[in-house]
């Protein structure tokens, strides 16, 4: 029973016994469980001891210790079996069983893929990066995993000496902060066993931490992104065919490794639904992880702003809080923006470092250095001799036409959001042009209500092996990267 107060203020309801009890339940539950998983990344950060007991955090026994005296005072139902049940009821549904079995399908499937392809071509890591002879510790090792790596391990540094050379500055916070408190959970058994060599080094739990990281926000943006499809078509067989579009989809690949990609789709489609549910501190939380993840997250704030300009009815039409919601992309990028500045002197010095990477504005480059190659070697040539490029300009073609088409159904919160996301890509010619487009989800929203029976099991099917040719290409060190 829950009586109204006016003593406890706006908004506070008085419990009874059992409801308090509850509640207090549920608070140290959560506490411990972040103390746990925070404790020996924040809590060493915050309290950092010489010779920690164990070598885990002060904090990390807290929320051991939490766990003890809350068992203690309340010993049913254990904190297990809360855990239990609430894992139990969502999968009771049959849409969560075929999400998380869609999860571990694709996500797991480019792993093997990418082991296999490893094993089967060992001289191509005589010359490159390892971690660990062992191929399955070093399978997350690639490309920018480790620039994250280093982040995540080392934080930022920067050179005013080695300019035009590639630095880390160009790779927002966010994921390195998710990675090395994901590689140091990996790293407590090590611990607790007190076996540095448990699991590979260090590097090898660290970059794991990043691949549990990746799937984890993979897997909470499929549901999301259900959430939204259904939202949206109405119904939940449009909603479940748009998320295995988008975890089948060839570039997707990149949900499986040490890449900010599955946190930058997080975050898209969560602002992106809390905008839709009219939810304001949802939205502004979402909105500021991805400002903080990628360097293009203001694309959403213009989304944003041209939906409330142009767009029909919804939720903020009388409400405020929406300005809130749309600034916070930007915020995000400028907290970042403000760190840069006093680590260089210059507020978007990771806006310029892009140029190391090629990135350097020319309108029409993406076009014209195709158009120029075809011209010069002939199609047949330009075909077989770069497949990769090709079949970006055909993805980005893809989702233009996808974006144009919401533009003329007066849809310009997808429309804007895939232009401008994509667009200054476009005009710098960045080689992960095509990575990018596995973040455009409204594409799959569309497909998804568009398509049904054979013809969606035939781009799923097209999807698939798509992936998994980029998967084998990608860990042996070849596009996509």
């Amino acid at each position: 029973m829950r009586v109204r107060s006016g003593n406890v203020g706006p908004g506070m309801w008085l419990l009874n016994s059992d409801e308090r009890k509850s509640t207090v339940r549920w608070r140290m539950d959560v506490a411990a469980i972040v103390c746990l998983l925070l404790g020996d990344t924040a809590g060493s950060f915050l309290f950092p001891t010489p010779r920690p007991p164990l070598l885990l955090s002060w904090v990390f026994w807290a929320g051991a210790g939490l766990l003890v005296v809350r068992h203690a005072i309340r010993p049913t139902p254990t904190i297990f079996a809360v855990l239990w049940s609430a894992a139990r009821e969502r999968l009771r549904r049959p849409v969560n069983r075929r999400l998380l079995a869609l999860v571990v399908a694709t996500r797991l499937g480019v792993l093997a893929v990418g082991l296999i392809a490893s094993t089967a071509s060992p001289q191509v890591f005589s010359s490159l990066p390892t971690f660990s002879r062992n191929a399955v510790e070093n399978l997350p090792v690639r490309w920018d995993s480790l620039w994250y790596y280093g982040i995540a391990r080392q934080g930022y540094r920067w050179d005013a000496t080695r300019g035009g050379e590639q630095q880390n500055i160009a790779f927002f916070p966010a994921y390195p902060l998710l990675m090395r408190t994901g590689g140091d959970i990996v790293t407590i058994p090590a611990k607790l066993l007190r076996d540095p060599d448990w699991f590979g080094s260090g590097a090898v739990r660290v970059m794991w931490g990043g691949v549990l990281v990746s799937i984890a926000c993979f897997s909470v943006a499929m549901w999301r992104l259900f959430r939204l499809a259904r939202l949206d078509a109405g119904n939940a067989s449009a909603a479940l065919r748009a998320c295995v579009l988008a975890a089948t989809y060839p570039f997707s690949l990149f949900f499986s490794v040490p890449y900010s990609e599955s946190l930058a789709l997080l975050a898209l489609v969560s602002v992106t639904l809390a905008w839709r549910e009219g939810h304001t501190r949802v939205g502004v939380l979402w909105g500021l992880v991805l400002g903080l993840s990628r360097p293009n997250g203001w694309t959403m704030t213009a989304a944003l702003l041209a939906d409330r300009l142009l767009g029909r009815s919804h939720p903020w039409t009388e409400r405020r809080g929406w300005v809130f919601v749309a600034a916070a992309p930007v915020a995000g990028a400028a907290i970042y923006s403000a760190y840069v500045h006093r680590l260089t002197g210059n507020a978007l010095e990771w806006a310029l470092a892009q140029r190391a990477w090629g990135g350097v504005f020319r309108p029409w480059w993406f076009v014209v250095r195709r158009w120029e190659r075809v011209q010069e070697d002939g199609l047949a040539a330009y075909l077989a001799q770069d497949p990769l490029d090709w079949l970006t300009l055909v993805a980005v073609i893809f989702m233009i036409a996808i974006a144009t088409w919401m533009a003329a159904r007066r849809q310009p919160l997808y429309a804007v959001l895939m232009v401008a996301y994509i667009t200054p890509a476009l005009v710098i010619d960045l080689p992960a042009t095509g990575r990018m487009t596995a973040l455009l989800f409204p594409a799959f929203l569309a497909l998804g209500s568009w398509l049904r029976g054979g013809p969606f099991v035939a781009l799923v099917a097209l999807f698939a092996l798509g992936q998994a040719w980029f998967a084998w290409r990608f860990f042996v060190w070849s596009t996509p990267y």
